[in-house]
């Protein structure tokens, strides 16, 4: 089954206010914002080996009219994130590559054409793995996204994470900056509420996976994690049946498990709870996260279809919308 339309339709749904999660498969990023500015999720896909983005841009009528292809001029990208980079009224795209050694902002309004990025250059060297941060402080968003950078090519420790705080123009001060025990990779936002701080959530890589979660409210600390989980696995997450804080979806592209836990607040914090784990026939390449009906939902990519899914409200097991090829 190709992806591709599927994926279209998926994105095409999800609110133009939530954070922009961005998938990654083995060719292609892909993530959803208003790129535009009209209130509207636009469709972002973009190629890892030519750095070439098309943007379906939706209209009032629920359909996507696609950009041309917009070259960027980077090659073999390695990161890649949607946010207010560059406008407090619409979402950009930062992309970088682990030999390019600086993140590129790309205004993507013009459906035909990408003008010059703006360079930001982290302190990190070898940036390999980005996301935006609306709010990192906490309060209200700042008028520009901040920009969390992961690295890989420095002096002890080689592997760090850089927090740049981006003005007017897309200028970056460098804000708080963390050591990290092993490459961290596919960061991503999560805000749990207006007015709360966002986090940058990745995995760190080892012969098992970490995945952590960083703030920056007053100093830089780990806000939770989950330790021990399979080498070289995905996650995604979002809320259920009303939740007041999401659930993480742990896997490994090409087996047959889901480890569904939620996240609990705890007298230390956040924390997770036991969740539970489900198995299928069959191996899974991708889990993506969207919201049908005004609750969310899973849609569960196989080689033959995809299975729509939902957790049971405050239960163990997984409830079966529908299926198809």
């Amino acid at each position: 089954m190709k992806l591709f339309p599927l994926f279209l339709l998926l994105l095409g749904s999800l609110p133009a206010a939530c954070a922009s999660f961005v998938y990654e498969t083995d060719t292609e990023f892909i993530s959803s914002g208003d790129f535009n500015g009209d209130g509207l999720p636009d469709v972002l896909v973009l190629d890892k080996a030519t750095g070439n983005v098309r943007v379906g841009y939706q209209d009032n009528l629920s359909a996507l009219n696609w950009s041309a292809p917009l070259v960027t001029g980077v090659a073999q990208v390695t990161g890649c994130g949607v946010e207010h980079f560059l406008s407090g009224a619409r979402d950009a795209l930062a992309i970088t590559a682990s030999d390019l050694n600086r993140v590129y902002l790309f205004d993507l309004s013009n459906s035909n054409s990408v003008a010059p990025p703006v360079v930001v250059t982290p302190a990190g060297l070898g940036p390999h793995a980005l996301t935006g941060l609306a709010s990192p402080f906490g309060g209200a968003p700042l008028p520009y996204a901040s920009l969390a950078v992961a690295s890989s090519l420095n002096n002890a420790p080689a592997e760090r994470l850089d927090l740049l705080t981006l003005h007017n123009g897309g200028l970056a001060l460098p804000a708080v900056q963390v050591g990290e025990s092993g490459a961290f990779e596919r960061l991503n936002e999560l805000q749990l509420g207006a007015g709360t701080p966002s986090v940058a959530v990745g995995l760190v890589r080892g012969s098992t996976d970490t995945l952590r979660a960083w703030g920056f409210t007053n100093i830089a600390e780990i806000e939770f994690s989950r330790s021990n989980l399979p080498s070289g696995g995905d996650y995604v997450f979002g809320t259920f049946t009303n939740e007041a804080l999401p659930r993480f979806v742990f896997y490994v592209p090409g087996q047959s498990n889901l480890v569904i836990q939620p996240l609990e607040s705890t007298t230390n914090g956040l924390d997770f709870s036991a969740g539970f784990q489900v198995s299928f026939t069959q191996a899974v390449q991708r889990v993506f996260y969207t919201q049908l009906g005004g609750d969310g939902t899973l849609l569960i990519q196989f080689g033959d279809g995809m299975l729509g899914a939902r957790p049971s409200s405050g239960g163990n097991t997984l409830s079966n919308l529908f299926h198809f090829s």
